[in-house]
């Protein structure tokens, strides 16, 4: 079937943050947690059946796996190597299959899209506070404060401290102060780069936004983590003629934005740049300026419904068929 919404195309997500820059996981400090049976929880159920996809890669001088949420991979050329990254061997396409509808945050524990057994949840779950509740120590202090009077302001309102679904709203409505923009101050010495974008300039783009909503998201008590990958629309997906459809994902269509856990479905992407992915296929954002990790280029990919290929003239491209 054709394509009628985006999809966003998953690559990497990174747990710690520094002052300006994300970083992943570690193996070891996922294995102090984790075994196999973290993967083996991508057994999904839905109502609806599943779209199979096949991604094809042009030199994306890199090696990670790029695929739609909720997407399980056939056994193949690719390796899981941390919670939230895998990484391709060798230059093959990578095919799997997956569920085009992606739960909103308030659809929290309403569809079980992750099957696990209860030791793995749980220790999953320790891994979750370790991994993506943090927050630096040091600095941040500006932000820490505004954001607590602004929890606090609401649950004086309210009579209850906010719910998940409740802070996605806030934290949106708090960045709706901010502008898109491609045209910065540097960033004054000393001064924090999501501190500084939420509070004093209040202008950027994906990554700004991206990492605000997840250090906002963690500092209000929410296992959040900062995703990067591609955007794939629905008008770059063309007929094959024989009742599948690709799209050619070029590297302008890099994009950042956040993810949180809901308990029974898994991570999820939630959008915070204004108004949302159609910036960045727009040309509003490059690869460069989404700070794709060591990735210049994005994959594609190829399968039996919508499939994202067609890119302008970019190096690098990734194909998605379906």
């Amino acid at each position: 079937r054709r394509a009628v919404d985006e999809y966003y195309i998953y690559g990497l997500a990174s747990s710690y943050y520094e002052e300006i820059d994300w970083t992943e996981v570690s193996y070891s400090v996922m294995q102090q947690y984790l075994t196999e049976g973290r993967y083996q929880s991508h057994s999904m159920t839905a109502e609806e059946d599943p779209l199979e996809f096949t991604m094809t890669y042009e030199d994306p001088g890199g090696e990670y796996v790029y695929a739609p949420y909720l997407s399980h991979l056939e056994e193949g050329n690719f390796e899981y190597y941390g919670d939230g990254e895998i990484r391709r061997v060798g230059q093959d396409p990578v095919r799997g299959s997956f569920y085009p509808e992606i739960p909103e945050p308030s659809q929290a524990g309403r569809d079980a899209y992750y099957e696990t057994d209860p030791s793995a949840a749980a220790a999953y779950n320790q891994y979750l506070a370790e991994a993506y509740l943090y927050v630096p120590s040091q600095g941040l202090e500006e932000l820490k404060s505004w954001w607590n009077r602004e929890l606090s302001e609401y649950q004086e309102i309210t009579g209850h401290y906010p719910t998940q679904e409740e802070t996605t709203t806030l934290i949106r409505q708090a960045l709706s102060e901010c502008s898109y923009s491609l045209d910065l101050d540097p960033l004054p010495e000393g001064e924090d780069f999501v501190e500084s974008f939420v509070l004093h300039q209040k202008r950027g783009f994906c990554t700004h936004f991206a990492s605000a909503a997840v250090l906002l998201y963690r500092l209000a008590g929410y296992p959040a983590r900062y995703a990067t990958g591609y955007i794939a629309q629905p008008e770059e997906f063309e007929a094959d003629g024989n009742g599948t459809y690709t799209a050619e994902v070029p590297g302008k269509n890099a994009h950042a934005w956040a993810e949180i856990w809901l308990p029974g479905t898994g991570w999820v992407p939630v959008e915070a740049t204004p108004g949302g992915p159609a910036g960045v296929t727009s040309g509003q954002e490059s690869s460069e300026e989404s700070s794709l990790p060591e990735e210049s280029e994005p994959p594609s990919s190829s399968a039996e419904e919508p499939s994202a290929s067609s890119a302008p003239e970019e190096e690098s491209a990734s194909e998605i068929s379906q």
